[in-house]
């Protein structure tokens, strides 16, 4: 995917370099971005015979986006981030990882596997989604390995969804806080955390704020909801997608597009 973009960072288009698909975000720039997008061309692919390319633009217009070492996180696999620990928790106690999972013991690989099953099964609703929505999954924030399960991006607005996969057990929400089988999580004070670092990272990148509110997705035998944090959602998993195609619109199209291009980007989510 190529971006066109002002120098302030405007959106002006974007081409799909596989499928040749060009997309216009503002209508009154098109000539610039074709023009734009030929420049790139002749720059980045030089078989292409050179007056095959339309002029090259002038000072002032829209140029091509392009990073070094820049990663396409829309290509990210649902609970990508969880298999990977426990691929290595496996490799270091080969032994004792597969005797847990033949005997049914709790352990860490088992945890972390666990916990990415439910995040390809809320990757799955997510899926059903209308139009209008973008879904980026596995997104790390650090060398440490913290990731945010899903970020959501549409009409209803901007979300990080944190997946807690307690099949089998009873969950109950609180005003102040989520507990499993009785035990107090940090859910919520985690889910706010996640949601605080997208909205700095996202509005420094989009350069105008982004509000981005936190959701606990919740796989459970039995959800009962005693009250309502103010500040954190918490959804059961099959009420996800209904939940979200409920929310008002507060993003015009053109918001959802600049937003999930910055949000694609590995760039946007490095510090």
């Amino acid at each position: 995917m190529l971006y066109i973009e002002l120098n302030d960072g405007t959106s002006v288009g974007h081409i799909n370099l596989d499928t040749e698909k060009i997309v216009i975000d503002r209508p009154e720039l098109k000539d610039e971005c074709t023009r734009a997008i030929a420049a790139w061309r002749s720059e980045h692919l030089p078989a292409r015979a050179a007056s095959d390319a339309p002029p090259a633009p002038s000072a002032g217009a829209p140029v091509a986006a392009t990073e070094p070492g820049w990663r396409d996180l829309a290509a990210n696999r649902p609970g990508e981030a969880l298999r990977r620990k426990a691929a290595e928790v496996r490799k270091q106690a080969p032994v004792k990882a597969f005797l847990g999972r033949l005997l049914g013991i709790k352990t860490e690989e088992r945890a972390w596997r666990i916990g990415a099953d439910g995040e390809e099964e809320v990757a799955r609703q997510l899926a059903r989604l209308g139009g209008g929505w973008k879904v980026i999954h596995s997104v790390v924030l650090n060398d440490n390995g913290t990731d945010i399960d899903h970020v959501v991006i549409g009409p209803g607005g901007v979300y990080t969804l944190n997946t807690k996969n307690h099949a089998g057990s009873k969950v109950t929400v609180y005003d102040k806080a989520v507990l499993v089988n009785g035990q107090k999580t940090p859910y919520l004070p985690k889910s706010r955390t996640e949601a605080r670092r997208a909205c700095e990272r996202l509005s420094a990148a989009c350069r105008f704020p982004v509000d981005v509110q936190p959701v606990v997705v919740v796989i459970c035998r039995e959800l009962r909801v005693r009250g309502r944090p103010g500040d954190v959602h918490v959804v059961g998993r099959r009420d996800l997608r209904r939940w979200m195609e409920r929310r008002p619109t507060v993003l015009r199209p053109d918001a959802v597009d600049r937003i999930y291009g910055a949000a694609r980007r590995d760039s946007t989510w490095r510090g």
